[in-house]
């Protein structure tokens, strides 16, 4: 059979203005709900490019809107509404591009938190997702991650009022992580229908209450390296030995 050279240019520019119009309303997406968590919605949103070439997106930005309500409720941490240019003049400094495979710690984190936003559901393995963006975030080492996250996060965003409840809502987030990764998490049936288990109410609740704690995190810490312009944040352990006095 013959090949039409005509038409396969045509369904490879096809290819490639699908991907930049995706990559754009990511880019967007992103950028929006870093300035205004929960401002941007793509879910469900479909584009055509020809006859026969459509696209959906499925982004979904409910729960950015939650953690801001969340840090609301709990004092803490400090999100507030960054004017949308400087988070688009520093999200393009980072360099990202059409780059698929992160590179960085930072683009790290915001693969993640885009994988994240690919569902509107509650799912359990969303927290993976957010530990990732978490872990790499604030460069955990694998040995005392909890701790060592703890203090760095308390170290960027400032000492709460309420550290105590704020490090149990932390604990609580990485108990689900770990149970679920390790095999002791209860997880839900996919068809997740309340009215055989009203239990579900409060599987869902506490799994929402863990996601809000992380993306109130990663956003606030987000929110803090765009208007210092940073695009890491390094962590070193030093100490200083006093001399006997004489």
């Amino acid at each position: 059979a013959s090949i039409d050279n005509n038409s396969i240019s045509r369904e490879i520019k096809c290819r490639i203005i699908q991907h930049y119009i995706e990559k754009l309303f990511y880019d967007i997406f992103i950028v929006a709900n870093i300035s205004a968590p929960g401002c941007f919605n793509l879910y469900g949103m479909k584009y055509i490019i020809d006859d026969g070439v459509e696209g959906q997106i499925g982004l979904y930005s409910g729960q950015f809107e939650s953690a801001w309500k969340w840090t609301n409720d709990n004092k803490w941490p400090n999100i507030q509404y960054i004017p949308l240019i400087n988070v688009w003049d520093w999200y393009n400094n980072l360099g990202i591009g059409t780059r698929q495979i992160a590179r960085t710690k930072l683009e790290r984190v915001i693969f993640a938190l885009l994988h994240f936003s690919n569902s509107e559901d509650i799912n359990a393995i969303n927290l993976i997702w957010l530990a990732h963006a978490l872990e790499s975030l604030f460069d955990t080492p694998e040995a005392l991650i909890s701790q060592t996250l703890k203090n760095r996060i308390f170290l960027v965003l400032q000492e709460p009022q309420n550290t105590k409840a704020m490090r149990k809502k932390i604990n609580e987030f990485y108990q689900l992580r770990s149970s679920f990764v390790h095999g002791d998490f209860d997880i839900n049936h996919p068809l997740n229908n309340t009215i055989f288990e009203d239990e579900l109410f409060d599987y869902g609740y506490n799994i929402m209450d863990a996601e809000c704690t992380a993306i109130a995190i990663i956003i606030a810490t987000l929110q803090i390296m765009v208007k210092n312009g940073w695009t890491d944040i390094e962590f070193k352990e030093s100490y200083t030995g006093k001399y006997i006095s004489t």
